[in-house]
């Protein structure tokens, strides 16, 4: 028996929503005008999928990180501080 699951689409389906659930999340959050959050839970949902499928799909998993992360933040942010926020994301959960 394999321990890491092949993806199915419905697994590609949901990450996009819990993805943005989560940033909505992390935005509601946020102390300062700046963008100071004290929870960050997109990257643990991008994380928590990479671990769960062991990196199989993972060019389709960043890909809908980063629309989702641009969904999230378009009506406070630009599409550069979405991109980059969601490309910061990517890396803090895969290193």
């Amino acid at each position: 028996m394999n321990p890491y699951p092949t993806p199915r689409l419905v697994d590609y389906l949901i990450l996009p929503v819990v993805y943005f659930c989560a940033a909505k999340t992390g935005l509601y959050f946020t102390m300062t005008p700046e963008g100071t959050t004290m929870i960050w839970p997109q990257s643990a949902v991008l994380l928590a999928s990479l671990i769960i499928f062991n990196g199989r799909g993972y060019h389709f998993w960043i890909t809908l990180a980063l629309i989702a992360e641009v969904l999230a933040g378009w009506p406070n942010n630009t599409l550069i501080t979405s991109l980059s926020s969601g490309i910061t994301n990517i890396f803090e959960a895969s290193i």
